[in-house]
């Protein structure tokens, strides 16, 4: 049964929504923060800033509509490159880190404007937070897609972890020792990929991508032999 088709007002408010997201986000990558103000994008648009109210409440809420939705793209970016790789274990690891470079690469100012560009008085929502996680969700699937409780509970106690799972949800339910694993990964990705973003790797004289791509390869190496079934490697 095919879904039903959105109806004409709807259409047309959803793609004003995005026509006010993507001159906003152009704003932003050629005047930096200036540029989000409800009054500057609807004076690139030709409207009045009262007009911009009807789809938006606030300034802050466009830019939380913004990151929210760099973040959904870099997830779902990492999500693809990690099934780009098949069934090969290695390759999905691969797959999936490669992919996230290519999208900041790609869209430099979204990654600024998630991870490190300060909007003066912005307050993100704390109704929402999850959403977060996303982009670390996806790379986290391709550590440990398909595991069982009892993998996690043996992993832990190669870790020195107390051996049991933690009553939860998502990140809630894996041991405190495999969420410090997974983090110290998404932290040596997300470093250098910041790092490059912001043009912090040029004293060192080197192509960013292959100093990303050694990082990658010696990172799937060391989650390969760590979660491999029946392993009690300690990881360095």
């Amino acid at each position: 049964m095919s879904a039903p088709v959105p109806r004409f007002r709807d259409r047309r408010h959803a793609e004003a929504v995005d026509e006010i997201k993507a001159t906003a986000l152009r704003l932003y990558a050629g005047t930096g923060s200036s540029g989000l103000a409800l009054r500057a994008v609807a004076r690139e648009m030709g409207l009045s800033a009262q007009a911009l109210y009807h789809y938006f409440d606030n300034r802050d809420a466009l830019v939380t509509a913004l990151i929210n939705d760099g973040l959904h793209a870099a997830a779902s970016a990492i999500a693809r490159g990690r099934d780009s790789g098949g069934t090969n274990r290695r390759e999905r690891l691969r797959g999936a880190a490669l992919a996230y470079r290519r999208w900041a690469v790609t869209e430099p100012h979204v990654y600024r404007l998630i991870y490190s560009d300060i909007i003066p008085d912005y307050q993100a929502p704390t109704d929402k937070p999850a959403v977060g996680l996303l982009p670390g969700l996806e790379l986290a699937k391709a550590c440990f897609e398909s595991w069982t409780p009892a993998q996690f509970v043996a992993l832990d106690s190669a870790l020195g972890g107390p051996g049991h799972l933690p009553t939860g949800e998502g990140f809630g339910a894996i041991p405190d020792s495999v969420s410090a694993l997974l983090a110290r990964w998404w932290a040596q990705l997300h470093g250098l990929m910041s790092l490059e973003i912001l043009g912090r790797l040029q004293w060192a004289q080197l192509d960013p991508s292959i100093v990303y791509a050694d990082t990658v390869n010696a990172l799937a190496d060391e989650i390969i032999t760590l979660t491999a079934p029946g392993t009690t490697a300690h990881p360095n």
